[in-house]
């Protein structure tokens, strides 16, 4: 008999403050429910179907988001296939009395995905809180953890992280600017430990209503700790760009980014470019052009995307 997995301590830490809403936040509960009926196709084709259930408690004390989604496709026979079924499981809390005392906007998110009945799975709990600093930046701070099981028969997965990020705004929106520190680790299994720390930085600048100037760099270090041996490597990610948007109907954008990797000493410098025309608003065409574009080969790539539900 397999065994199947059980949902971790950190969803019952997630789901407790739940369970004790006070009754009387029962006149702001919205329910909805999606029964998900299997979009009507060929007698040969699959029928995908996705019923949901959503609930969501509004309450001075503690806001609550939970929601449930199963995945499933059935055969022609009306048969439902296991490898093709998966769960979501979600759910959000925050309180606005809670942000109040602390001066801080706070929340914490949950998730789950269980694919083969639980035999694979994905969980994860993230609390955060963010903060304004004098009307000139704002200040996120958020812990993650994950729990994986990518595949029935591979080995568990942990991972911590901790992320720091500023972002903000200056000259009316004119200038906007992010950042963000991130230091993760993760145990795969009991012989190998990985661990991560990042760095990112992205702001643009509109020279002119029309155009918008981009900049970008990422520095990350990674370590691999298997027994008594330690393999690290850096990479450097630095690009500029610019953004063209003369009317609703036209948009350009060029980048430019130089990548470099201290494991192999190597260096490459990546072009880029996309050109976007909306002849009317149901319909998008796209030419991309990179040096990585296809399969990591340079190229040219057409797409058009039509909403059939505007027409």
């Amino acid at each position: 008999m397999k065994k199947r997995n059980r949902l971790p301590a950190l969803w019952y830490a997630a789901l407790l403050p739940a369970l004790a809403v006070p009754p009387c936040a029962a006149a702001n509960l919205d329910l909805s429910i999606d029964p998900g009926v299997p979009e009507s196709r060929q007698s040969w084709q699959p029928h995908n179907a996705s019923p949901g259930l959503g609930i969501v408690v509004k309450d001075p004390l503690l806001n609550v988001a939970l929601n449930y989604r199963l995945q499933t496709q059935f055969d022609d026979a009306g048969f439902s296939h296991k490898e093709q079924e998966a769960q979501h499981i979600g759910a959000a809390l925050s309180s606005r009395q809670l942000d109040r005392l602390l001066g801080f906007r706070t929340h914490v998110r949950a998730n789950s995905l269980l694919r083969e009945g639980g035999d694979i799975y994905l969980h994860s709990i993230s609390p955060g809180l963010s903060r304004p600093l004098a009307n000139l930046a704002t200040l996120d701070l958020s812990y993650q953890y994950s729990l994986n099981k990518p595949l029935e028969e591979a080995v568990e997965q942990e991972e911590w992280a901790y992320t720091l990020g500023l972002r903000g705004s200056l000259d009316n929106g004119r200038l906007n600017w992010s950042g963000a520190w991130r230091s993760a680790d993760a145990q795969v299994g009991q012989p190998l430990s990985r661990s991560l720390e990042s760095f990112n930085f992205r702001s643009d600048y509109r020279i002119m209503p029309e155009v918008k100037l981009e900049i970008s760099s990422v520095i990350q270090q990674s370590t691999n700790t298997r027994a008594h041996s330690e393999v690290s490597h850096d990479e450097t990610h630095y690009g500029a760009g610019v953004s063209w948007e003369p009317s609703e109907q036209y948009s350009m954008r060029f980048a430019v980014n130089h990548l470099t990797r201290s494991q192999t000493g190597e260096e490459f410098l990546l072009r880029s470019g996309s050109f976007n025309w909306h002849p009317i608003q149901e319909l998008t065409f796209t030419l991309n052009y990179g040096d990585q574009l296809v399969e990591g080969a340079p190229g040219v790539l057409l797409t058009t995307e039509l909403d059939l539900g505007r027409l």
